[in-house]
């Protein structure tokens, strides 16, 4: 079996989904709580994803806005951690941390502030995107003298 590899870093893939399936207790209850969303349809994460060369815990790409547990591990390397984050919002994502004791007392009202703020986030977004033209509906200009007619006056 072959793992398929990000294109920003060898294996980060294959990494993210051993992490998914190793995942901490911490992690699966914050998870259940941000998929038994009611919003749903506009505001979906996902768990252990690749970004860039690192794998976030979690992440919603449509609103950009990642979350991250630190755990004990992330005592050892605040600075590591804090370049991560420099590299995480330097692609533009708002990167949310809670420690891993906040989770377990309160993670359903973790969960309603990170759907908080990526609803947020997401409407900030979507007015700083100009929309899309459909090709389909799209009018082209008339040339000068374009007045539906051939030459000859013969209609087109």
């Amino acid at each position: 079996m072959t793992f398929a590899t990000h294109k920003n870093g060898k294996g980060i893939v294959s990494r993210a989904k051993g992490l998914r399936k190793s995942g901490s207790l911490v992690e699966r209850l914050l998870w259940k709580a941000l998929r038994t969303s009611p919003e749903q349809e506009q505001i979906k994460f996902r768990y252990q994803h690749p970004l860039s060369c690192y794998v976030v815990d979690f992440v919603c790409l449509s609103a950009k806005v990642v979350v991250e547990l630190d755990g004990d591990s992330h005592d050892v390397s605040p600075q590591a951690d804090a370049e991560r984050q420099r590299v995480i919002e330097g692609l533009g994502y708002k990167v949310l941390r809670y420690s891993n004791r906040d989770v377990m007392s309160n993670g359903v009202e973790i969960a309603g502030q990170v759907r908080l703020v990526a609803k947020e986030r997401l409407k900030l977004l979507q007015q700083q995107t100009p929309p899309r033209k459909s090709v389909a509906f799209s009018t082209l200009p008339q040339g000068e003298g374009d007045d539906g007619q051939t030459e000859t006056g013969e209609e087109k």
